[in-house]
């Protein structure tokens, strides 16, 4: 098995939005080359963190899982790749592995051990069913959501035993309105942010649905965005926004406020490649993510200061 970690330890800088002044990151680092063996990845996508280990899917339909310091720990295979694969990959609070089979308009649910467990939804455009599935998100209370693009750009959401509660959403550029959503994160008592991708957006909505509010628009400036991917949530409430455009990270208050940036185009230390996808731990303090187009999961140390009061 061949296995490339690098560890850079370097001044990797964001800047603040309250005093506007540079703060560094403590220290990146990377692991992975492009290959098949474990270790290696043909474009990693989706990312998430569960129970202390990382939990990867690239475009080869193949799941990853490794210790938070890169160490391979076991891998599977998902049944269908002819129609595409996978963009994320989300980790229950119960352990169970939910994935998105994109292009096979299900999800796929694993056991953390790579344990077939079922599949949810079917092709179609009727409640349960699902044209392109591209996330995921679950509540305290066990209710899902689940966001898709193709023929209907929207958000259904469903009971814990897969009863149909609600479906809103529909394509445009409006207000609650969304084009090509790609990933959801659920923030108590009751927010649900969509990553609404092709509008370069950030959406808030209730837990009911209810539109609250957006910010972004298309653009390089901190606060803007091109084409998120991905977004996490850590315990405090701090969005984090996957630009698979602007091939950054970019962190924000629960209402929107830009807080910090991490990462700029390119394969050196601190860079990134088209990214897809983005993982924090509850606690925060580091940064993984997915670095497709450089075949590689990078990791930005950070020190843990919010400069957003």
């Amino acid at each position: 098995m061949k296995r490339s970690i690098v560890s850079l330890f370097a001044m990797i800088y964001f800047v603040s939005c309250s005093d506007n002044r540079p703060h560094p990151a403590i220290a990146f680092h990377a692991w992975g080359t492009a290959g098949s063996e474990l270790g290696q990845f043909t474009g990693p996508r989706g990312i998430a963190y569960g129970d202390k280990e990382i939990y990867v899917v690239d475009k080869s339909a193949r799941v990853q899982v490794f210790r938070t310091d890169g160490t391979p720990l076991r891998q599977w295979t998902l049944p269908d790749q002819t129609q595409g694969t996978p963009t994320t990959i989300r980790i229950q609070s119960d352990g169970e592995v939910w994935i998105p089979d994109t292009h096979n308009s299900r999800i796929l649910v694993y056991t953390s051990q790579g344990d077939f467990k079922r599949t949810f939804g079917s092709h179609g455009r009727e409640a349960g069913q699902f044209s392109f599935v591209t996330d995921v998100a679950h509540t305290p209370d066990g209710t899902f959501s689940i966001c898709e693009y193709g023929f209907d750009d929207r958000v259904q959401q469903f009971k814990e035993d897969g009863t149909s509660v609600r479906i809103f959403g529909t394509h445009g550029r409006g207000p609650g309105e969304l084009s090509r959503p790609m990933a959801m994160v659920y923030y108590p008592p009751g927010r649900l942010y969509v990553a609404d991708a092709a509008n370069h957006r950030i959406q808030c909505f209730s837990s009911e649905g209810e539109f609250l509010f957006l910010w972004g628009e298309r653009g390089e400036l901190p606060g803007q965005f091109r084409y998120p991917y991905d977004l996490d949530i850590d315990a405090e409430g701090s969005i984090y926004v996957c630009e698979f455009g602007n091939h950054r990270i970019q962190k924000f208050t629960p209402e929107g406020k830009y807080v910090a940036q991490w990462g700029m185009a390119g394969t050196g230390p601190g860079q990134l490649f088209g990214p897809w996808g983005v993982a924090v731990p509850p606690e925060g303090g580091r940064i993984f993510v997915a670095d497709t187009g450089n075949h590689r999961i990078a990791v930005f140390e950070i020190d843990g200061r919010s400069d957003a009061k």
